[in-house]
């Protein structure tokens, strides 16, 4: 949490997505009322760095291979966080394996 942001993610373990389908579900949650950065994408170094960079990175993420799928969003309501991990399994399309 940074002041009164608060960062969650998810990791999804060994679940590749196409990178194209990620940056179109990343634009659409960061699309929501409240949500202040959002990110769909596979937890390369690279990609660690990037979210890093926009504040999203978290332990939970750090942990995670580059065969993982992550996803982060900050926001300052903790509602905001839960409809958006919400809307994130819809585009995703409801397979749940998920470790929060």
């Amino acid at each position: 949490m940074v002041g009164n942001m608060i960062v969650k993610s998810i990791v999804r373990k060994s679940e590749y997505r196409d990178s194209i389908q990620l940056m179109r579900i990343s634009n659409e949650i960061a699309k929501l009322k409240g949500v202040k950065n959002a990110a769909v994408l596979m937890a390369t170094d690279a990609n660690k760095k990037i979210l890093s960079d926009a504040g999203l990175l978290t332990d939970e993420i750090k942990k995670a291979g580059p065969n993982d799928l992550v996803f982060a969003v900050s926001s300052e309501d903790e509602n905001v966080i839960k409809k958006a991990f919400e809307r994130l399994e819809q585009l995703l399309g409801g397979s749940r394996t998920r470790d929060s």
